[in-house]
């Protein structure tokens, strides 16, 4: 089975929409995504993802299930650990715009049962939010024959692995998606990876060595922009 994972392209924050650029990356995209043969889209509710996914299921002439747990990633920060060395206000930060620095001073940010701990943390609802997102995706996967356990799935008598589907959602939400399904702190994968606007995300479930019951989640390629490259039809 195949996930992709798609940021939405160049955004208009103040509308929840797209730029002029934006919706050129999404009909560019569209001539990419057409091509998967992809069984089942699933969108974020805010604007700027539908305003993406639409060229692409005007192609294949199908319809998208609005995900409302894979809209942006809806806890925040107070900068006050760090803001002293910013030179900025208390406010409230995105979790992945926190400095790479920062990070790094604690040991527990490297730890998959740890990263909660960092003192950032403390009093936000990242945890809670990461572990209620990771409900509602292995409840989803479930639906589709993969059956958690522990740190992989077991495939159901109805997992069918040529299945294909694709999340278009952001930037926050899809790093904590990979962090999930790869089992790598969020902070890691906040810290080292960037999602570029409609930039996608390739994560292949397969058997693991010796075991055709048990699956892992690989990614196979992380951010491409290789659609951008191409011209349109």
């Amino acid at each position: 089975m195949i996930l992709y994972i798609v940021r939405h392209g160049d955004p208009d924050y103040a509308h929840d929409s797209l730029t002029e650029k934006g919706f050129e990356q999404a009909e560019r995209l569209s001539l990419r995504m057409a091509r998967k043969n992809i069984d089942d889209f699933y969108v974020s509710p805010l604007g700027r993802a539908k305003r993406t996914v639409e060229p692409t299921l005007r192609r294949v002439n199908k319809e998208a299930k609005v995900l409302d747990w894979i809209r942006e990633f809806p806890a925040n920060v107070n900068n006050e650990p760090f803001r002293d060395e910013l030179g900025e206000e208390p406010k409230s930060l995105c979790p992945w715009d926190i400095p790479d620095w920062y990070w790094k001073r604690f040991p527990e940010s490297f730890s998959p049962t740890e990263w909660q701990k960092v003192p950032v943390f403390r009093d936000s609802k990242v945890p809670q939010v990461y572990e209620s997102t990771k409900e509602s995706l292995w409840e989803l996967l479930g639906t589709y024959g993969l059956q958690s356990d522990g740190n992989l799935f077991r495939a159901a008598p109805s997992y069918d692995p040529e299945k294909r589907i694709a999340f278009f959602c952001h930037q926050g939400m899809g790093l904590a998606l990979v962090s999930i399904l790869t089992c790598t702190p969020l902070p890691v994968a906040f810290m080292n990876y960037f999602l570029s606007p409609s930039s996608v995300t390739k994560v292949e479930f397969r058997p693991t060595r010796g075991r055709t019951d048990l699956i892992s989640a690989k990614v196979m390629y992380l951010g491409d922009l290789s659609h951008l490259s191409v011209t349109k039809d």
